[in-house]
């Protein structure tokens, strides 16, 4: 998946879309717009980050995420999985959580 690539969901999983935003070495930046609360979390990264904000009137909750291969990350009902990171592409998982 290359930087830019914008993932729409059933909003029944939690999500609306996630957009790859961009790819830069083994780094890959998510930013999540969620329907509503849920679990967010990311594992087997240690140098994931989650930054979550709150929803207004005009505007979805967001999250953004900066994973890398080995990444684990659960955003609402969608479980996403990074193997690898090749040549400014990212290859990721996803499955329902």
């Amino acid at each position: 998946m290359s930087a830019g690539k914008v993932i729409e969901f059933n909003q029944s999983l939690g999500l609306y879309s996630v957009n790859v935003y961009s790819i830069k070495g083994d780094e890959i930046w998510l930013l999540a717009a969620m329907t509503g609360g849920g679990r967010f979390s990311c594992e087997g990264d240690d140098r994931c980050q989650v930054s979550i904000q709150g929803a207004t009137a005009e505007v979805p909750a967001t999250g953004t995420f900066i994973v890398h291969p080995g990444a684990r990350v659960e955003m609402g009902k969608v479980r996403f999985t990074v193997p690898a990171v090749v040549r400014g592409k990212a290859v990721l998982r996803l499955t329902r959580a």
